[in-house]
C-alpha cells in the first residue's frame, strides 16, 4: 500500500513464531528519517498498547500485561515492555501493534524484539 507525503500510514507490528515459551520480552521501534510519530494512544481496541492472539499451544491465555513508553520527538522511540505473569507468550501466540506515523517520504520502519529480558 502506498501513502502520499504528508499522509498518517499505519503500521503493523506482529510479533509471532516464538521458537520457545517466553514469560516476558521488549519490543522496540524506532520512528525516524521521513516518518514522524503521530500519538497512537486512541487507536481503538488497545491496538497501540498491543493484542495477543493465543495459539493452540496456549489453552490457558494467561493474564498478560504491556506497557508501553514514547520518548523523543523525532527521532521517536517507543518500547513495549511485555510480561506474561504466570504464563508464557507460547509458539503459535500472536501480539500484534498498531500505530500511526506521518509519511515525509520514503522510509523503512523496522521493529525489533530482545529477550531475554535485559
Amino acid at each position: 500500500m502506498q501513502f502520499s507525503n504528508g499522509s498518517t500510514a499505519f503500521f503493523k507490528l506482529e510479533i509471532k513464531d516464538a521458537s520457545k515459551p517466553l514469560s516476558g520480552f521488549i519490543v522496540k521501534d524506532r520512528i525516524e528519517g521521513n516518518l514522524q510519530y503521530l500519538d497512537s494512544t486512541d487507536l481503538s481496541g488497545n491496538a497501540f498498547t498491543g493484542v495477543i492472539t493465543f495459539g493452540p499451544n496456549n489453552p490457558t491465555h494467561p493474564a498478560y500485561t504491556i506497557v508501553p513508553t514514547v520518548s523523543g520527538t523525532h527521532p521517536t522511540d517507543i518500547q513495549w515492555n511485555v510480561n506474561m505473569g504466570t504464563g508464557a507468550f507460547m509458539p503459535g501466540d500472536v501480539l500484534n501493534i498498531i500505530l500511526k506515523a506521518k509519511k515525509n517520504g520514503d522510509q523503512v520502519n523496522t521493529g525489533r524484539v530482545e529477550y531475554p529480558l535485559p
